[in-house]
């Protein structure tokens, strides 16, 4: 908070009571001249019931003035003891103004640096990240053609035995079907033989008659 304003509405109240106590001290001499002429004359007349009132009246106003007077120099000496604290709070509110300036600037270069790094750190981030995706991928890559090696040299293992364990199995049983094969079409010519010719000479005809 800014203490100009305070200061300037001191300073405008500092005056305002320096003149309110110059009219205050013309008017305590006016009251002190009436008074003594008041005095010297009662030594040589009595004073008439209208004087007595118009001096009650002044003499009213003149405690009155004298109470303001008594206030107002109360004040002015508050406020000439506070300006010196108020001085002080002026001086101690531009420091820390400057300090505060300062912690910023300071705070603005560590945010900087913090900004800079956490970029960096990202950066690195993403670089170990591809590395390490690049890397999973070579090894899945090399796990699959190990794998595929693997199983095509184990389907070649057993086609291998399958060669020489079944083959001759099925060689054989394959020659046994095809001799039996030739002795079905063998026997099949000669049941059609037979079939012709007892149709042409045999009961086939002698049944069709």
């Amino acid at each position: 908070m800014s203490m100009m304003p305070l200061i300037y509405k001191l300073k405008s109240m500092t005056k305002s009571l320096d003149k309110s106590k110059t009219d205050s001290d013309s008017l305590f001499q006016e009251i002190i001249d009436i008074r003594k002429e008041i005095e010297a004359s009662i030594h040589w007349l009595a004073i008439s019931p209208q004087q007595q009132q118009q001096l009650q009246q002044r003499q009213n106003i003149f405690i009155d003035d004298h109470q303001l007077i008594d206030q107002s120099s109360l004040v002015i000496q508050a406020i000439q003891r506070e300006s010196p604290q108020v001085s002080k709070l002026r001086q101690r509110n531009y420091i820390l103004k400057q300090q505060l300036q300062e912690y910023e600037f300071a705070l603005e270069l560590i945010m900087s640096k913090y900004r800079q790094l956490i970029l960096m750190l990202l950066q690195t981030s993403n670089r170990c990240q591809q590395n390490i995706l690049k890397t999973h991928q070579n090894q899945q890559r090399d796990r699959t053609k190990t794998n595929i090696i693997t199983s095509t040299t184990r389907i070649q293992q057993l086609i291998e035995t399958f060669n020489e364990k079944i083959s001759p199995y099925n060689e054989e049983i394959l020659l046994k079907q095809t001799e039996k094969l030739q002795q079905l079409q063998v026997e099949y010519k000669g049941l059609l033989e037979l079939y012709r010719i007892s149709k042409e000479f045999g009961s086939l005809k002698s049944n069709k008659q």
